[in-house]
């Protein structure tokens, strides 16, 4: 569904049902390897965390029903200016957990 609001303002809403197999990667890679971590609980003192990450050959096919929204702004003020919110998924390092 789009559903213009006036001309400067869009919403749009999706509905779907997904079906995502996992990769070759996700099912067969294997990696490991040390990263420099400083830890914040004992004055910021370096020292090496040492990790090992794998795949799952069993990984079974990801479903989902998913709604998504988005707004679309579009300035008379910015000439070809547009902007759309959405969210974003992404990996954290292991920094960012340790702090």
């Amino acid at each position: 569904m789009d559903a213009q609001l006036n001309d400067q303002l869009r919403l749009r809403f999706t509905r779907s049902h997904d079906v995502r197999a996992g990769t070759q990667s996700e099912r067969y890679d294997q990696t490991g390897g040390a990263s420099l971590v400083n830890d914040p609980f004992l004055d910021n003192q370096a020292f090496n965390i040492f990790q090992t990450s794998g795949g799952d050959p069993n990984i079974r096919p990801e479903e989902a029903d998913t709604i998504t929204a988005h707004i679309v702004y579009q300035s008379h003020l910015l000439d070809g200016l547009s902007v759309s919110l959405e969210d974003a998924i992404s990996t954290l390092t292991v920094q960012q957990v340790l702090d």
